[in-house]
């Protein structure tokens, strides 16, 4: 029988109880060997480095999307979507020498707040090919373009 106390996510004392049991074992297995096997071993967790591709390139003018790190807008603010609003946001990106976004300003100003700010979080997340000069990585600003569409009715 469910209980609907508004407490212990729906579940009876038993289900409750058995469900607690269940994930403590897990942790206390976890703990144990888990950890143990962690630290003896950590992962280590490298990006690739296209170092020599870059290095055979003398010139590029601007920086460009990085092709392992594809760039897209994973989400849509809820108070925008809620609100229907919809628009296009030019910010400025700052591309260092690694290809990081160093820094991100809006140029031109959907209109509407949670877009803009939406698309300063989302574009300095991004990953760039940074321009090139004489051989030698340089930081260089691009400005880009991000279209917020509502789909559907």
């Amino acid at each position: 029988m469910v209980q609907q106390s508004g407490r212990g996510f729906g579940l009876s004392r038993e289900a409750h109880i058995a469900f607690a049991a269940a994930y403590i074992a897990v942790l206390l297995t976890i703990g144990a060997f888990g950890v143990q096997r962690l630290m003896a071993h950590p992962p280590v967790f490298r990006l690739p480095v296209f170092a020599s591709a870059q290095s055979q390139i003398a010139y590029r003018a601007r920086p460009a999307p990085d092709p392992a790190f594809p760039h897209r807008i994973s989400f849509y603010p809820r108070v925008a979507l809620l609100n229907r609003q919809a628009g296009t946001v030019v910010v400025r990106l700052l591309v260092l020498r690694t290809g990081e976004v160093g820094d991100v300003s809006v140029i031109r100003s959907s209109g509407f707040p949670q877009l803009d700010a939406a698309a300063l979080v989302v574009t300095g997340e991004w990953r760039f090919l940074p321009a090139i000069r004489n051989g030698q990585p340089i930081s260089a600003e691009i400005d880009e373009t991000i279209h917020f569409k509502l789909t559907g009715t």
